[in-house]
This record gives structure tokens, sequence and C-alpha cells, in this order.
């Protein structure tokens, strides 16, 4: 990982303190400032951008300069050797009075984001600035409407199926798209 000397996180504030601002540093090196101040942070650092293009390109150049090419798991869990977790709550992409849902991926993406909040005590968080004005579901409603599968688990599969049905997942013959899911025999197919 590289790092830069003077160390970014003696310009940052204490805690409880007022807010300071870096300024004037050429966009390529704002990746660099922000890897530099997550790796000496021990608290999850709040990454602002201005458009969701920007997150995800940010997302992309962080795990460069971390050194790291892994994503968190399911759990919140670095699923390789990363040391900093990056999780990215990205944006719905639509217009307050769109007559269509947001995309499948995109609701997946901000659910796992949130699920992966609750265990994450140090690392960075990126979202779009244009996020922060939509509201979240109550952690207990989350928690509440949330099942995990994993591989190798047993569970009884005519529970899951309802709670599949019940949480608005189709049963279909073949699985192709988001929030669908089909039963083999003891196999669950799930995307």
């Amino acid at each position: 990982m590289l790092t830069i000397e003077p160390p970014l996180i003696d310009l940052l504030p204490e805690p409880g303190s007022s807010n300071k601002t870096l300024s004037n540093l050429p966009k390529s090196a704002i990746p660099l400032a922000i890897a530099d101040i997550a790796a000496r942070s021990n608290s999850l650092v709040l990454v602002l951008v201005e458009k969701s293009q920007d997150a995800q390109q940010l997302v992309n150049d962080l795990h460069f300069y971390l050194g790291q090419e892994h994503h968190l798991d399911d759990e919140g869990e670095a699923d390789g050797p990363a040391e900093i977790p990056i999780v990215h709550l990205p944006d719905w992409e639509t217009l307050p009075y769109d007559s269509f849902s947001p995309h499948e991926d995109i609701t997946s993406e901000r659910l796992k984001a949130l699920s992966q909040l609750d265990n994450l005590h140090r690392g960075l968080l990126i979202l779009p600035v244009q996020t922060l004005a939509h509201r979240l579901p109550p952690r207990e409603h989350l928690d509440g409407q949330r099942f995990v599968l994993k591989v190798g688990d047993h569970f009884d599969i005519h529970r899951e199926r309802r709670l599949l049905e019940a949480s608005g997942y189709h049963a279909v013959e073949t699985v192709r798209e988001h929030g669908e899911f089909a039963v083999r025999g003891a196999i669950l197919d799930v995307f």
C-alpha cells in the first residue's frame, strides 16, 4: 500500500472538534489521500462524492491504492486479504417522480451495503451526495426481512420457499434474473 508523508491523518480534526477541509488536491491524488486517511484511521470514514459514476470510480481506485482486489462478502467480512473494507452505497438512480422502480442490481447492492454496515467499525463508506437525501428503512425492518443462506447449510426447503415468496421472489423453472428462485428436489437456486 502506498502512504503519504507527512500523514494526512494528522490534518484531520480530533473527535468532537470542528471539521477540516483538504483542498486543491489534484483529482488523481484524491483516492490516494483517502486511502492514506483510511489506512491510518481506526474508525469508519465516510466519503461523499458528487455523482454515482464518481463513487464507482473511487471504489476502483481505492482498491488499487490499498493493494486489494477483494470486496466484502454478504456478512461484511473481507473475502480475501483486504485489511480496509470498502462499502459502496449506490444511489437509486431514479428521479423523485419516476414511474418505474430502480434496477434490481441497485436494490441488491444497497441492501448488501446496509447489511455490511451493521458490523463495520473500520473502513470506508462511499456514497454519492444525493444518496443522503433518501430515507432508509429502520434497521429492525431490514433485520426482520433478511435471511442468510450459505452453501452447505441445512434448512427446510418449504420454509425457505415461503420466505422467498413473502420477500417478493418469484418461483421459476430456471433462474435468470434477480428476484427469482427455483426448487429442484433438495436444491434451491436463488438469484
